[in-house]
């Protein structure tokens, strides 16, 4: 039987938006793979940073390495940084949605309302797409190849269930990761834990009208409660902020901070791949912060409200599946 391919080409957001993204697919084509294909050409920004990607490409079909020639190109211009290259990005997005939404055996779907990023695309239009749901999938078997673009394409129930696959696509590649092992085995002399902390401040004074912008004075408290939730450790604090911090607001507290430089190109993997191996992250909502607790399975405590103190009750065991069911940390997750 002929399998239908599934392009998937934008998707809006950066590194742990993409991974939401792409460990949905991820997951319904373990469901799924006798029936289906996944391309997934928006990550291909980040294909070089985890093994599965940078050897397999952006199919997740490992019998049939054909796709991956198909659009070898596509991915060599998406690593472009260039400004013509994102133009001929946009350019080349844009016009195959409109060619798959009137050639015969194709069709395109946009999915979410997100005016900014897909109100040039042309396609059939849904709010959201379970793609565990019997009525989707007939959809994406009805044509013999389906692109498919925006940020609800979900299955949580799939993605708890491969869980333990979509990580192991996840793996970083070894210069990365040997690099931020390095760091935490060093960090980690003479101290019994390590908590991670993500600093979010520079898009959060505008997201939600300032909701989740919280200051550092505000993580430094957070800091301190997390001690005396584990008052018979030494915690050491790892920290990453996207913002600079007043060195002053931490003493008392033994802090750290990640050795990619934050305010450079582009260090945010680095960064990125040294919380991930901590024992326990500490974020506002956020996926970075939810993916970092993901990827090795390590708890996830949550920050929400300036008026907060943190209790156990905010420590969630079961990271980013916790998370998207949290009255709070789901609004950045979902």
């Amino acid at each position: 039987m002929q399998k239908t391919t599934i392009i998937f080409s934008h998707g809006g957001g950066r590194l742990a938006n993409q991974l939401t993204n792409f460990a949905h697919f991820i997951s319904f084509y373990e469901e799924y793979k006798n029936k289906f294909d996944i391309i997934n050409i928006a990550f291909a920004p980040y294909a070089e940073y985890f093994e599965s990607t940078k050897n397999q490409g952006l199919s997740l079909n490992e019998e049939n390495p054909t796709p991956n020639k198909k659009f070898k190109v596509i991915q060599k211009l998406f690593l472009l940084k260039s400004r013509s290259s994102r133009i001929l990005r946009k350019v080349l997005i844009k016009g195959t949605h409109l060619l798959y939404g009137i050639l015969p055996g194709k069709q395109s779907i946009i999915v979410g309302d997100y005016p900014n990023h897909y109100s040039m695309l042309l396609g059939r239009k849904f709010t959201m797409f379970d793609i565990n749901n019997p009525d989707m999938i007939k959809i994406l078997s009805s044509h013999q190849e389906t692109i498919i673009a925006g940020w609800p394409i979900r299955s949580w129930e799939l993605f708890e269930k491969h869980k333990d696959i979509v990580r192991s696509k996840f793996k970083f590649v070894k210069e990365i990761d040997n690099r931020a092992e390095s760091c935490i085995n060093e960090i980690r002399t003479g101290f019994d834990m390590i908590v991670g902390v993500f600093i979010r401040q520079t898009d959060y004074k505008r997201w939600l009208n300032g909701k989740y912008y919280f200051s550092g004075n505000m993580y430094a408290k957070w800091m301190k409660e997390v001690e005396n939730l584990f008052p018979d450790k030494k915690i050491v604090f790892l920290i990453s902020s996207d913002q600079k911090q007043d060195l002053s607001l931490f003493t008392g507290l033994n802090v750290r901070f990640v050795t990619g430089n934050p305010f450079g190109d582009d260090p945010f993997i680095i960064n990125f791949a040294e919380l991930s191996k901590c024992d326990y992250i500490l974020s506002p909502p956020s996926t970075y912060g939810a993916w970092c607790s993901f990827l090795n399975n390590i708890p996830l405590i949550c920050v929400y409200n300036s008026n907060q103190s943190i209790t156990n009750m905010d420590i969630l065991e079961n990271n980013i599946f916790e998370a998207f069911k949290h009255p709070f940390m789901s609004e950045a997750i979902n």
